[in-house]
């Protein structure tokens, strides 16, 4: 939390173990994006809650953009960006700039469009004026405004005056009107074009590039990128012919849903890994990820599409995040039928990245989640060795398997320091296939709150664990009650709870109905939380 002056952190970042690539990505942007609030915040404030934007996503911009992390905007494209593609696709999506009517309103606003769609918009208007002429109208605006409260319209003012175009269309466009536009290549006898649909009308301008890359013996090279400025619904592309892969968006300049041409769908997932650089296998992973979340696309495609990237990924700053979507893509987002054998797909993965030093923890956390059996935990607990945290995730996965931990897990918390290792303790029992332990865990988790705020996502996770249906169902109607009295805790907590306690498996569309109808009853935050998980069951489940 940035004070005036002053950056105060909660001991949850404090980690006993070095921290993955990831992590340590996080907790620079989290430092930067405080410490540039002492300008965008402090110096110069939002008038109101509308621009909160104003605030948040040029704190974040800041923060990836200054990073020592080089690839932080990939980073940001596998992570951050991800959430607020799928958020402003779904019932939730909202214009970066609202009206915001009172504080409860405000709260809801804290989200992945305010914030990661915030700052992707941000670094498309730099695209747009340029850079130079971006960084002149901000010192100006800074300049103008410091020790003063300012509005969207400011700070427009400021950039176009300095770049000499006018922005009203793009302030309209991409911060007063909600939605994400879809790129889709276009190829005819005439040539290449690059054709533009907005969320409900005309698309936004866009300034983006498309490269074209062909086989270069097992890799693809890239042998053209044109830049191009989208003004309406077509755009002509001089892009050359016969190329193995043409890719949207490359080097990831603007924010958009991007697509393949029809033709060449089955050879961008066949190719994609072929491609040369972290930034434009992200973009591959994000397409087939959007198209996963769109329903153009199976969740073996999506799996296959991260694991072939992961094998030849060269950021350490993504292989978590891929990871992270790979077991999502298997463990949510596919039939009960096909489950264990994506999940062994991307536990052979972790296998094989754990031999890389900068990948290894990444891929032996990927590992517990994902191993297939007790030998392979097993396994894990030697590759473990001295660190706990790992251990402890092992014990988690052996649970969910349904083997014995209760001796294991008594004789680790003995040997743990951690003043909080009894919830590690209590992410095991969360796992464990027993109604008994499942009704403790509901009780200390969610009727007690005696878990931190901060390690509530660490045990309900595991709590909604595949393969645990019959035993989970009851916790649904459990979760509808909880909701409705959860708002008198206070926002953070409601948030919380509203968003990791929704039931993962063990639920039918009939109890997402239900959330729906719900939501439109309670607060603001809650009402954005159950939306957002509803959709995300439906669209999984669909």
């Amino acid at each position: 939390m940035e004070n005036f002056g002053c950056v105060t952190w909660m001991d949850w970042f404090l980690r006993r173990t070095t921290p993955t690539r990831a992590k340590w990505d996080i907790f620079s942007r989290y430092l930067l994006h405080e410490l540039a609030h002492m300008w965008v915040g402090n110096i110069v404030t939002m008038r109101w809650w509308d621009d909160l934007w104003l605030n948040e996503a040029f704190a974040s911009n800041w923060a990836v953009s200054v990073t020592p992390c080089t690839d932080a905007w990939t980073a940001h494209l596998a992570s951050e960006k991800l959430k607020a593609y799928f958020m402003d696709q779904g019932p939730m999506s909202h214009p970066i700039r609202q009206q915001v009517h009172d504080v409860a309103k405000a709260a809801a606003t804290f989200d992945a469009i305010t914030y990661p769609k915030g700052s992707s918009v941000l670094q498309q208007l730099m695209t747009y004026v340029g850079e130079a002429n971006f960084s002149a109208g901000l010192t100006n605006h800074f300049a103008t405004h410091a020790w003063s409260n300012t509005t969207l319209q400011d700070v427009i003012d400021a950039v176009a005056d300095a770049s000499g175009r006018d922005l009203d269309h793009c302030r309209a466009g991409w911060l007063e009107t909600a939605g994400t536009d879809r790129l889709t290549l276009g190829h005819d006898t005439d040539g290449f074009a690059l054709v533009s649909q907005g969320p409900g009308g005309r698309p936004r301008p866009h300034v983006l590039a498309v490269g074209a890359y062909e086989r270069s013996g097992n890799h693809l090279e890239r042998m053209a990128l044109v830049e191009v400025e989208v003004a309406g619904e077509r755009a002509r592309l001089d892009l050359p012919a016969g190329g193995d892969l043409y890719l949207v968006n490359d080097e990831d300049l603007t924010f958009a849903s991007t697509r393949p041409d029809a033709t060449t769908r089955d050879a961008f997932f066949r190719n994609a890994a072929r491609l040369p650089t972290a930034t434009a296998w992200g973009i591959a992973v994000t397409t087939a990820w959007d198209m996963l979340s769109n329903g153009e696309a199976t969740a073996a495609e999506a799996v296959q599409r991260l694991t072939v990237v992961l094998a030849v990924e060269t950021s350490a700053s993504v292989i978590e995040p891929y990871l992270n979507l790979a077991v999502e893509a298997a463990d949510l987002w596919s039939s009960e039928s096909e489950r264990d054998e994506l999940l062994r797909a991307v536990a052979a993965v972790c296998r094989g990245l754990s031999g890389v030093g900068a990948y290894r923890k990444a891929a032996l956390r990927g590992f517990a989640r994902t191993a297939a059996g007790v030998e392979e935990v097993a396994w894990l607990q030697a590759e473990a060795g001295e660190d706990i945290d790992l251990q402890w995730r092992a014990l988690v996965r052996k649970a969910q398997l349904g083997s014995p931990t209760a001796a294991e897990a008594q004789a680790l918390l003995d040997c743990d320091p951690d003043p909080d290792a009894w919830v590690s303790r209590l992410q095991v029992h969360a796992a464990t296939p027993d109604a008994a332990e499942k009704n403790a865990v509901w009780q200390t988790l969610a009727n007690d709150r005696a878990v931190l705020l901060a390690s509530v996502h660490s045990v309900a996770t595991p709590f909604w664990s595949a393969g645990q249906d019959d035993l989970l169902r009851p916790y649904a109607e459990v979760y509808l009650d909880l909701v409705q009295t959860i708002h008198r805790s206070g926002t953070v907590p409601a948030r919380t709870y509203t968003k990791w306690l929704f039931p993962v498996f063990g639920i039918d569309l009939t109890f997402v109905g239900r959330a729906e109808k719900l939501a439109a009853q309670v607060v603001p935050v809650l009402r954005t939380n159950l939306l957002d998980r509803a959709d995300r069951m439906l669209r999984s489940r669909g």
